[in-house]
C-alpha cells in the first residue's frame, strides 16, 4: 500500500488520511503522476464504497479498513504498479 511521502500524515497509508486532507493536497499541491493517480483512486474507492461518510471514519477513527477492504484496495493499487 502506498505511503504519504510528505507533509503532516508522512509515512502513513493513503487509506488511512482523512479524506478532507487528499482533497486538499490534490488541489493546492504539485503531484507525481504515481501519487496524484493513487489519491484519486482512494478516494474514489471510499466514494463507491461509502467510506468518505464522516460516520465511517467516526467508528474507524484511526482510519483502519477491515482486512478485506485492505486486500481490495491493494488489488486496486496493483493495477497501477
Amino acid at each position: 500500500m502506498k505511503t504519504m511521502p510528505f507533509g503532516k500524515y508522512k509515512g502513513q497509508r493513503l487509506d488511512t488520511i482523512p479524506r478532507k486532507y487528499l482533497q486538499w493536497v490534490l488541489k493546492n499541491l504539485s503531484l507525481s503522476t504515481e501519487l496524484q493517480v493513487s489519491i484519486e483512486t482512494i478516494l474514489t474507492v471510499r466514494a463507491f464504497y461509502g467510506w468518505d461518510d464522516e460516520a465511517y471514519w467516526d467508528a474507524y477513527p484511526m482510519g483502519y479498513l477491515p482486512k478485506s477492504d485492505d486486500e481490495l484496495l491493494d488489488e486496486v493499487f496493483k493495477k497501477y504498479e
